[in-house]
Order: C-alpha cells, then sequence, then structure tokens
C-alpha cells in the first residue's frame, strides 16, 4: 500500500541520515543483537560486525574497558543495560579495543527504544571519538602539575634564599665582633 511504501522510504531516509552523520550511532533489538550501524561506528570498532547474530550482542567493538581500565564485559556495557533495564547513559566514557589491539576512548550516549505499545524493543548508541580531547586534558593537567611544582620549588627556593640571609646577618656581626677583639 501507498502508506507502507511510504514508511519504508520514511526509513531509507532516517538510515541514510544515520550513515551520513560524523558520530557513530547503531541500534541493537531488544535481545541484545545488533540491528544497524553506520560507516563511523565500523571505522571506531576498527571492524564491521554481522547483523543480527547471537555472538555479536550489544556492541560491535572487540573488547570494551571502563575509563578506569577495567575490562568492561558486552552484557555489562550500557547499550545493555539500556536493553535489559531500560536505562539511558548520557556522556558516559568507554574504551574501545579495536581487533588490531588500538584503543579508541569515546563518550556513549545511549536511550532505549520502545515499539508503539511501550515495550522496550532495544536501544540506540550514539557515541563519538573524543580519545584526541581526552590526551589533550592529560596533557594540560601534567604541564599544570609540572607547573605548581616549579612554583613550589620556586617558593622554596625564596625562602631558603630568605633564610639563609637572616641565619647569615646575625653570623657576620659575630664574625666581626671575634674579628675586632682578636
Amino acid at each position: 500500500t501507498q502508506a507502507e511504501r511510504a514508511l519504508r522510504d520514511s526509513e531509507e531516509r532516517i538510515k541514510q541520515l544515520l550513515s551520513l552523520m560524523p558520530a557513530a550511532v547503531y541500534t541493537c533489538d531488544s535481545d541484545g543483537r545488533i540491528t544497524f550501524y553506520n560507516r563511523r561506528a565500523a571505522q571506531l570498532w576498527g571492524r564491521a560486525p554481522r547483523l543480527g547474530v547471537d555472538d555479536e550482542r550489544f556492541c560491535g567493538s572487540f573488547r570494551l574497558w571502563r575509563a578506569d581500565g577495567s575490562p568492561l564485559a558486552r552484557d555489562q556495557s550500557p547499550m545493555a543495560i539500556a536493553v535489559r533495564d531500560g536505562r539511558s547513559a548520557r556522556d558516559m566514557e568507554t574504551v574501545i579495543e579495536q581487533p588490531s589491539g588500538a584503543r579508541v576512548i569515546v563518550s556513549v550516549n545511549v536511550d532505549p527504544l520502545y515499539d508503539p505499545d511501550g515495550r522496550r524493543s532495544g536501544a540506540i548508541n550514539v557515541f563519538e571519538d573524543i580519545t584526541q580531547r581526552k590526551q589533550a586534558e592529560d596533557k594540560a593537567a601534567k604541564l599544570q602539575d609540572d607547573l605548581a611544582h616549579l612554583n613550589r620549588v620556586g617558593m622554596l627556593s625564596a625562602l631558603s634564599g630568605a633564610l639563609a640571609h637572616e641565619i647569615n646577618q646575625p653570623l657576620a656581626a659575630v664574625g666581626h665582633n671575634v674579628e675586632v677583639a682578636l
């Protein structure tokens, strides 16, 4: 029918829009199987996962890590929590390990999806590579620490110079008095 064709056309336009986005996007069904991903998601994962299979549930990444460096099981990922518990996640930092071993830090934003009857039907994840930003923040923090250290050292140097002057003044007077007495 015309309504079904219009719906298919609309879905195709949405998929085309999502494919063109610079952010990575993917969706999972209510069982966590990947149902869609765009080109950017495959780039960040370092691979193109197979759609609709059980052995690649919740994420197309080779491995996942928490921001603190601890491993993150797929069934504990933000996508899994959205699919299973209906909870959204905003700006959650996660580390993706690609098959090559390279790691990419991403900011994850996940929302559960619902069918017309209000039942959870899956979730959508929009994530972006923040690796360069995090590296710049780390460098800036190290620079700040170095400057603070130099400032502390400089303050200690100035303080030790003042103390040396204060100690030398009375000693110089004592030395002069001893010299005059001899």
